[in-house]
């Protein structure tokens, strides 16, 4: 993996990691809930989708390589981030919507 990619991925734990700190949750295992949370206060810093989804992506990696496979389930984040996809386009902002 390239040097710029494992400092991006470790930044991203390191936040997420900080927010279940200040927010009182537990970042490994996380519960779905918390990680949905965490997803909507990206998307309510208006964070671009393509760094969100690569946050649920180094959250679930830690998880599978910390022995927590299938952990957290990803499906109320995911929605989450759907709904902020819709926003962005709406505003004329750049991001694409999954179906």
């Amino acid at each position: 993996m390239p040097e710029n990619t494992r400092r991006a991925y470790a930044r991203q734990l390191d936040r997420f990691g900080a927010w279940c700190t200040g927010h009182r949750v537990t970042a490994l295992p996380a519960e779905p809930e918390t990680l949905a949370e965490y997803v909507d206060h990206l998307a309510d810093l208006d964070q671009a989708p393509a760094s969100i989804e690569q946050a649920v992506a180094v959250i679930r990696t830690a998880h599978r390589v910390s022995g927590y496979k299938g952990q957290p389930d990803t499906e109320a984040a995911l929605r989450v981030l759907k709904t902020h996809r819709r926003q962005r386009a709406e505003n004329g902002q750049s991001g694409f919507i999954h179906e």
